[in-house]
């Protein structure tokens, strides 16, 4: 089979197809990924269509604490009033100008591999920003057809893959760069993902992500925005027991996700066997747009700068 095939789709390019190919593997058995009328097929007999250019690369999930949060992140980008982002507004958004700071030091290839990528404000700013080629993945469609549209509006290039990073989707020894800004955090097996991702690295190949960090506001104030449960013991069965026993999910609006201790999140990754560059606080100005009392909104971005309240944090590591 070869990449001219008649029956290629319409508006899928060679370029793009070429990069599925590189880049990934059967998420059912691990396989090769051709391409053939219209989509990657494997020869375990799974095929894997093209739904308005977003290559649909998933199975069946089978995991609670995933479903938790895909149902939570569909309900919420269906809600929202679907309002097109523009490159300058994603660029002045005071997260991505957080990550940028380590994206462009650590950046290695053409490809931009973006894990959880949701709206695709980053990948975005990436290509228009750096001329880069972003992969853009997330587990909801709902996301990624809002990403298609802001790249579509801003005559961005980009490509969109439907897929679960709990299900092994990456090829072995092919990937030189892999980011994901709050979104490792929405299943339970991070230990097996971060396995996976070293895995799916070159020698040398970096990954910089940013996860909830277990604090006094993770602990306080985003329990009622997104109820982040903590990863100690103890308290992780505590909180989990209040959220999905008592309040049945209520304040758990993007689902299942979890914070972690900077050790923690250290101890895994050495495990995995990476090399850390660097761990830390996410440095940044945050915005609190949830809040309308300006006092208390001056009175929180104050306080969390300091460590005890900062609610995020910033890892770079590399095989």
């Amino acid at each position: 089979m070869t990449l001219k095939n008649k029956s290629m789709h319409e508006n899928y390019s060679l370029k793009n197809i070429r990069a599925i190919i590189q880049t990934f593997v059967c998420p059912t058995c691990g396989g090769k990924l051709f391409f053939h009328d219209s989509a990657f097929i494997c020869a375990c007999s799974k095929r894997y269509p093209i739904k308005n250019d977003i290559v649909l690369l998933n199975k069946k999930i089978s995991r609670d604490d995933v479903k938790l949060s895909l149902r939570s992140w569909n309900k919420l980008y269906r809600k929202q009033n679907k309002i097109n982002i523009s490159y300058q507004e994603a660029l002045q958004n005071s997260y991505i100008q957080a990550y940028l700071h380590f994206v462009k030091k650590h950046m290695i290839n053409d490809y931009f591999i973006d894990i959880g990528a949701g709206s695709g404000m980053m990948a975005l700013v990436v290509n228009k920003l750096y001329k880069k080629n972003p992969i853009l993945i997330d587990f909801s469609l709902d996301a990624l057809f809002e990403a298609k549209e802001n790249f579509k509006s801003n005559k961005a290039n980009g490509i969109f893959v439907c897929a679960d990073i709990t299900q092994n989707i990456f090829k072995k020894n092919s990937n030189q760069f892999f980011f994901s800004a709050m979104s490792l955090e929405y299943f339970k097996n991070l230990e097996e993902v971060f396995d996976h991702l070293h895995t799916a690295l070159v020698k040398r190949g970096r990954l910089v992500f940013i996860i909830p960090k277990i604090s006094l506001s993770t602990l306080t104030y985003h329990q009622l925005k997104s109820g982040d449960i903590p990863h100690v013991f103890g308290l992780k069965h505590l909180y989990e027991f209040i959220h999905l026993k008592i309040l049945r999910g209520r304040y758990l609006k993007t689902g299942y996700n979890l914070s972690y201790t900077i050790s923690r999140i250290k101890k895994m990754v050495t495990k995995s066997g990476f090399k850390i560059i660097y761990a830390g606080n996410l440095i940044m100005d945050y915005q609190f747009n949830s809040i309308s009392n300006q006092m208390i909104k001056s009175l929180f971005k104050y306080i969390v700068k300091f460590s005890l309240f900062n609610p995020l944090m910033v890892f770079v590591i590399e095989k």
